[in-house]
This record gives C-alpha cells, sequence and structure tokens, in this order.
C-alpha cells in the first residue's frame, strides 16, 4: 500500500514537470514570456511546490516511525521513493540548456549563492547630482544576483539578454543592437555574415543599417544575411543624409526623399517592409508636417511600421511629437542618441523629454569610437584603429583630459575586476530610459567582450565613484550634437 501511495505521487510530480517542459518550450516557440505559461492557471511554485512537499512529507513520516514492526521496510520504500522523485528531477534539468535551468531556478526564486542578496530596485529619474541608479519604470524589472569578492571592490551582479519594451509600442527588443555600418566596407560579406550569425545566436534581436551605410551595400548585405528569419527580426534604418553629392535631393527631409528613400532602401534590403525608418538627422529647413506626412502614409501603405529619429535634441524630439499629436499622425517612438560616460549632455534635455513622452532611447557609439575600451591609452599601437588624431573627427578624442579620464575609468573598471569596455556598456546600458544599445563589432572577439556587459550591473557605491569621474550632464569628448550634421537652428516652418 505504501509504495502505491508513493507511485501515484511519483506519478503526479512527473506529470507536473512534464507540463512545466510542454509549457516552457511553448513559450520559446511562440516568443512569449515563460511567465505567461506558468501562471495558467497559477504559478510553476503554486503547481508543483504541494506535490513535492507531500511526498517529502510522506518519505519523512515513514522514517520517523521507528517503533513500526516493518519501519526497515518503511524507510527502504519512503528513501527508494524520495531519490526516485530527485533523480527524475536531475534527469529532466540535465536535459535542459543552462540558460533554461536558470530560468526555472529564477521561477522557483532560488538564489544560487548563500548569503546572496537582490539587488534593490532601480530609481526612475536622472538629474544633475544624481548617481543614476540602474534602469527605469519603462525596463522590465529583473532580479539580480550579487557577485561578492573577496576584497572590498565594488559589487556586480548578472543579468540577462532579456528583451526590453520598445517605448510605449508593445514591441520587445533585445538590449543590443548589431550596427552594420561598416558591412560592406571594413568588413566584406563572409565576415560580415560569421558575425551577424553569431550576433543573433547570442540573442540580438535588432539590426540597424542606414542607406548612406557603404553607399548602399550595408543595407545590400543586410538584406541577404537576413533572409529565412526576417519576420524574427527587428530592421532598422535611416534616410537625410545626402547618398549623392551631385544631386541635392538625394538627402533631406522633404516628402519627395522620404518615399524615394524607402523604396530604395526596400530594394536592397529586399524585402517588403522596415520596421523602424529613422530620420538620421532633422533638418529645421522643411516643414516637420512634410516630413510626418510622408513618414505616416508609408505606414498606412504598410511599408514601414515605426518612425524613429536620430541626432534630435531635446527640443526637437518634442517639437515632432506635438505636431503628431495635433494633426493626428503616427508619432515618432524611438530616439537614436550619442551617449555615452564621456559625453552625458543628453542628461540635460533628450533624456528627461524621451522619458516624459515614453518614447525609446537607442544609443549610437556607446564606447566613444573605441576610446572606452582603453586601446587608445599611453602609447598603445594604434594601427587599422577607427581613431587617428590626423583627422577632425579623431582629434577630439586625443586630449589630456580625455587620456586622464579613460584612465579613471579603467581603474574603476579594474577595482570591479571586469573590463573597460564591459564597464562602459553596461553603464549606458542600464541609464534610465535606455532600451538599446547600438555594438559595432568588427570581430568575433570584439563581439564576446561586449556581450560581457550583460553580466555586469552597477552599484550605487561604482555609480557614485564613475560620477566622481564624469560628472552628470559634463562632457570629455563631445558626441552629442556635435558632428556635422548638427543643425542648431530654429525651425523655419510651422505647420
Amino acid at each position: 500500500m505504501v509504495a502505491a501511495v508513493h507511485v501515484a505521487y511519483g506519478f503526479n510530480w512527473l506529470t507536473g514537470l512534464t507540463q512545466l517542459r510542454i509549457r516552457y518550450h511553448q513559450g520559446i516557440a511562440s516568443q512569449r514570456p515563460f511567465s505567461d505559461f506558468v501562471r495558467q492557471p497559477g504559478r510553476l511554485a503554486d503547481q508543483l511546490s504541494p506535490l513535492l512537499a507531500i511526498a517529502i512529507c510522506r518519505s519523512v513520516g515513514l522514517l520517523a516511525r521507528s517503533r513500526h514492526a516493518a519501519w526497515v521496510e518503511d524507510r527502504a520504500v519512503a528513501l527508494i521513493a524520495l531519490s526516485g522523485l530527485l533523480a527524475a528531477l536531475v534527469a529532466d534539468l540535465s536535459a535542459l540548456s543552462k540558460a533554461e535551468t536558470k530560468r526555472i531556478w529564477l521561477t522557483f526564486g532560488i538564489v544560487a549563492n548563500s548569503g546572496s542578496r537582490v539587488a534593490p530596485g532601480p530609481r526612475s529619474h536622472v538629474g544633475p547630482g544624481d548617481s543614476g541608479r540602474l534602469g527605469d519604470p519603462h525596463q522590465p524589472t529583473v532580479q539580480h544576483r550579487v557577485v561578492k569578492g573577496r576584497s572590498r571592490r565594488p559589487r556586480i551582479v548578472s543579468m540577462s539578454m532579456g528583451l526590453r519594451p520598445f517605448g510605449r509600442t508593445g514591441l520587445m527588443v533585445s538590449p543590443f543592437t548589431l550596427g552594420t555600418m561598416e558591412f560592406g566596407s571594413k568588413l566584406d560579406e563572409t565576415d560580415a555574415a560569421r558575425l551577424f550569425s553569431r550576433t543573433i545566436d547570442a540573442g540580438v534581436t535588432v539590426v540597424d543599417t542606414a542607406n548612406v551605410y557603404a553607399g548602399g551595400r550595408s543595407e545590400e548585405i543586410v538584406g541577404r544575411l537576413i533572409t529565412g528569419m526576417r519576420s524574427r527580426l527587428i530592421v532598422a534604418t535611416k534616410f537625410s543624409v545626402p547618398t549623392d553629392r551631385q544631386d541635392p535631393n538625394s538627402g533631406g527631409t522633404s516628402r519627395r526623399t522620404v518615399i524615394a528613400a524607402c523604396e530604395a532602401s526596400l530594394r536592397r534590403l529586399n524585402s517588403d517592409y522596415i520596421d523602424v525608418y529613422y530620420i538620421h538627422r532633422p533638418s529645421t529647413q522643411t516643414a516637420i508636417d512634410e516630413t510626418l506626412r510622408a513618414l505616416d502614409d508609408l505606414i498606412h501603405t504598410g511599408k514601414i511600421r515605426y518612425i524613429g529619429s536620430s541626432g534630435a535634441s531635446g527640443w526637437q524630439l518634442v517639437d515632432m511629437l506635438w505636431c503628431a499629436h495635433d494633426l493626428g499622425l503616427n508619432r515618432p517612438v524611438v530616439e537614436q542618441t550619442a551617449y555615452h560616460l564621456l559625453d552625458r549632455r543628453a542628461e540635460r534635455d533628450l533624456i528627461p523629454a524621451a522619458l516624459s513622452h515614453d518614447t525609446a532611447l537607442a544609443v549610437w557609439s556607446p564606447l566613444a569610437g573605441g576610446l572606452l575600451t582603453g586601446k587608445y591609452l599611453g602609447d598603445r599601437p594604434r594601427s587599422g584603429a577607427r581613431l587617428s588624431p590626423t583627422d577632425e573627427w579623431g582629434a577630439k578624442h586625443f586630449t589630456p583630459l580625455a587620456d586622464a579620464t579613460v584612465s579613471a575609468l579603467a581603474d574603476c573598471a579594474a577595482e570591479a575586476g571586469v573590463t573597460l569596455t564591459a564597464l562602459s556598456l553596461a553603464w549606458t546600458l542600464q541609464r534610465p530610459g535606455i532600451t538599446s544599445i547600438v555594438l559595432g563589432p568588427r570581430t568575433i572577439d570584439q563581439l564576446t567582450g561586449q556581450l560581457a556587459a550583460l553580466d555586469v550591473t552597477i552599484d550605487h557605491e561604482l555609480s557614485k565613484r564613475i560620477d566622481g569621474v564624469v560628472l552628470p550632464g559634463g562632457v570629455t569628448v563631445p558626441y552629442y550634437l556635435d558632428d556635422s550634421y548638427a543643425d542648431f537652428r530654429p525651425q523655419r516652418y510651422r505647420w
């Protein structure tokens, strides 16, 4: 009788575990969050824990009945039943990947290390003098496990490639975006394909390009690489930067340019639609309603899904949102801006504006052209590097202030036990409002080093130390609104 009871309990447990695996893989197949399935009809722990508890209590109860005439048999049956349950659990978990097993442990609320604690929730606002704790209310809550070192170094916690909300759209995107500016120029198609494959395997779901990159070859390569997986990726491209110096209408934000550039990009991408279509740089010399009406028409015809802006100031973003609201047009849902440890000026106006209006923020050049990798420190060789002190753009990176700042940040990274690359990317990734940052690796090794930022979260102590090196809202190497396309004139026309 006792054995039959335990067989029944064991069957119930294994049935529950099988349902768990079925629900988990249903979630993977449908791209729905795992939590959607474990909540049906209740939390996973609520469904399976009672079965395990009953089995354990029954086993312990039998072990305690030492005065029973058949106590030896009872103990044996109890141990066999309990061992069978645990063996079944271990066997099933061993078939799962490391990531799958980790998700199950997190679902049960299990923390691996004794003495570990869960990091406190994020703060939602940032301003001058604010150390800028992690995250914001626009990003999903993630539980982090604190990794304690032997010394009194700043605490580092772990996070995953979990998807983030794309502003107010309901679209979910990866925290990293693959930037393809050098596809077709410094990277040939073979190397680009290898890098693309490894990035997608790592969980990146967003690919960023532009009609001006490598004279359009970047879009062409991306179009071939996304074949067979188009529906699973978010593809973003841009327009407005001139593509033909002999044609004054090859750039800009007029209706003619918007529509012609979109159709050309669709041909190069070999796609029926563009997920995110960015105004590469806003123009104050074209009426904003002219541009937004053309983009709105492209949405209605199904050629683009969302409108984005890039290189806009805070007032320009609000101006676009205001115009779209007044005229009943589709609004920009994302702004792609320059923001990193060496230029925090976006904190003064753009980031508060985006947070106030539920606009997603993407970041380009989060490593300041490679300066925040530390490879330019001192007299290290610079052959083949992106930055050169001999050209106008590169020269601003090679100043005594920049060298001293990067050196101090490298010390912060060393004390935390991480690379400067990982620290720099993690800092930007965890700032309020940031949805995704654009990576531009050339090699697999560079990509691996950049992905390591996912395992770094900066606590309050380290954040304060970084603020002491680079002041909130301050600048060491100018990037934000600081290129040849920056337009500081007032808007010439009103709608």
